[in-house]
């Protein structure tokens, strides 16, 4: 009996060992389809590939932005070893404060205590203006600059379309032989007139180029519009200008501060959270990861409204500017365009008598109807029927179009960008707001490339 007991448990253990291995092999199988399903959501949700060292860096810097150093370590900005990778830190990722400037309304503060973390992630320096300074073009040879303006789609496009503006370039004989270096004057939520006047200031001190291109069009709009309509703010003052100039808080104030610093250690917390093993292995804990953080991102976001909008009472003449009244909605939009387009014509003029190269170009969005079919991926990432910044968008654009139009029989080199993707499927925006993906950046590079030779042709 004892022998047929042993010879039956003898017969089991291999068969438990086989159920174990079977089991465990499900688990790794059904995982490795959970990764790879998770691979391709992550490319469709962000546009691009999947990278880990990219990733660790943008967490780092959401923790940075949350739990900044205690004090500044140095007055300039030190360079820092890059990354052999050569993954660069984007303007909207890379930690910075805004501060207030005389001639600009702002810039980022390259004493920011918020830089030397930034720095070593591999986020991108600042200069002494306050500006993202784009990494040199490799090699050797001279060089043939263009200076980019605009808001945040230019300061991405800054760095992400570079390449692609490069090769379109390359065609025109002026180009031909040099090297073309990308140098960015565009800040998130610059709008006219701030453009015209950073490049009045920065000519003024002798910087030099051999282009000035102007991307923008959705903050003039989107921005202008909503802090007028919330606060009473002056529509051409710069974003956040009354935060920029008010002195001490009052108790409500401060509450309303501390909602907003309590969001910003949260998403610290979650990024440091999803940055610890095994999670930061994952790629499905990535894309969870990304798509909670947009999540606090937007409450973020909403927090800081709220506090512009409640504090606007109590605001003042240095705080708000003069007291506009418009009669309708579509005339302050109308007034929007309008000041757009000739701050653009005084850039036009100021380029021409310094020999200078200048194209406008306003930056597509995803909210001008029509203007790109988006599949059930790209609207659930990139469109929010309760967006904002919607109603602006829709109704604003087409006097943002027609003041193009009317710039260009002034004899302003201009280009509506806003159809570039209308024949296109596949995603382009990476947000709900106004940002493109890779493949958005480079179709806005070769088309931008190829209107400036076109304009260097006829020169």
């Amino acid at each position: 009996m004892s022998g047929s007991a042993d010879e039956a448990a003898a017969v089991g253990r291999p068969r438990l060992r086989t159920r174990l291995l079977a089991t465990l092999v499900a688990l790794v199988v059904g995982a490795a389809v959970v990764e790879l399903g998770a691979l391709v959501a992550f490319r469709v949700s962000e546009g691009k590939g999947f990278n880990y060292k990219r990733l660790a860096r943008e967490r780092a810097q959401v923790v940075a932005e949350g739990k900044p150093s205690a004090a500044p370590t140095a007055t300039v900005a030190r360079p820092v070893e890059r990354d052999p990778a050569g993954v660069e830190g984007r303007p909207e990722k890379t930690a910075a404060e805004l501060v207030l400037h005389p001639f600009m309304g702002f810039v980022y503060d390259p004493e920011s205590r918020w830089m030397e973390p930034a720095l070593k992630m591999g986020g991108l320096q600042l200069s002494e203006h306050g500006f993202f300074v784009v990494p040199r073009p490799a090699g050797e040879g001279p060089e043939w600059t263009v200076a980019v303006f605009g808001g945040s789609v230019a300061a991405n496009f800054s760095i992400d379309g570079r390449k692609a503006l490069g090769e379109a370039l390359a065609a025109s004989p002026t180009v031909r032989g040099r090297r073309v270096r990308v140098r960015s004057f565009a800040l998130g939520g610059f709008k006219q007139p701030q453009m015209a006047q950073a490049l009045t200031y920065l000519l003024s001190l002798g910087e030099r180029f051999d282009a000035v291109v102007e991307l923008d069009g959705f903050n003039d709009l989107a921005v202008s519009f909503s802090d007028h309509r919330a606060t009473g703010k002056f529509p051409f003052y710069p974003r956040d200008w009354e935060s920029l100039v008010r002195g001490t808080s009052s108790p409500d104030d401060l509450r309303r501060l501390a909602r907003v610093a309590y969001l910003q250690d949260r998403r610290a917390d979650q990024a440091r959270l999803f940055s610890r093993r095994p999670l930061r292995w994952s790629v499905t804990a990535a894309l969870v990861w990304k798509l909670l953080d947009r999540r606090l991102s937007q409450e973020l976001a909403a927090a800081r409204e709220a506090t512009a909008t409640r504090r606007a009472a109590s605001a003042t003449y240095r705080e708000r500017g003069p007291v506009r009244q418009y009669a309708s909605d579509e005339a302050l939009l109308r007034e929007l365009a309008v000041v757009w387009g000739r701050s653009s014509v005084q850039m036009h003029r100021l380029c021409s008598g310094a020999g200078i190269a200048y194209h406008h170009f306003l930056q597509p969005n995803q909210y001008v109807p029509g203007s790109k079919p988006m599949g059930a991926a790209e609207k659930a990432l990139a469109y929010r029927a309760d967006h904002p910044y919607r109603s602006a968008i829709e109704r604003g654009y087409p006097f943002l179009q027609a003041e193009g139009r009317e710039i260009a029989r002034q004899g302003v080199p201009f280009t509506d960008l806003v159809p570039i993707f209308a024949g296109v499927d596949d995603p382009r925006y990476s947000d709900d707001c106004c940002h493109v993906n890779q493949a958005g950046n480079d179709a806005l590079g070769r088309r931008i490339g190829t209107d400036l030779a076109a304009d260097l042709s006829r020169r």
